[in-house]
């Protein structure tokens, strides 16, 4: 009796050998620009097996994933109120990050002239 191998798993497995041969690329060529251009195409090329993870199991096996039975309505009051609330403070944390990096910024430069005002 075989056992059925979830085409998911494989496919993560092979997204991590792709992101390490993108590491091992980026550390073996030398030249900036000629390592610039390969990686990127090399990020293109393995960005298509995102999606293809995805859909990895309707494509392939359909039994191991079954499609989900839903009736009724998909999303609760509750949860739809929980989802718009963490929105809204993972928005705010965001924009508080960025000001924060933007006065962060300020300060640097501010440094940077005095030292050059007072060596």
């Amino acid at each position: 009796m075989g056992r059925a191998v979830a085409v998911k798993l494989v496919m993560v497995f092979l997204l991590w050998l792709t992101y390490l041969g993108y590491l091992v690329l980026r550390a073996q060529v030398e030249a900036p620009d000629r390592r610039a251009r390969l990686a990127a195409v090399y990020g293109l090329i393995g960005f298509i097996m995102v999606p293809l993870s995805w859909m990895a199991h309707r494509i392939w096996q359909r039994t191991l994933h079954p499609q989900p039975i839903v009736e009724g309505d998909l999303v609760t009051s509750s949860i739809r109120n929980a989802f718009f609330l963490s929105l809204v403070a993972f928005t705010l944390l965001g924009a508080w990050m960025v000001v924060a990096a933007i006065r962060m910024e300020a300060s640097k430069r501010a440094v940077e002239e005095m030292q050059v005002v007072f060596p």
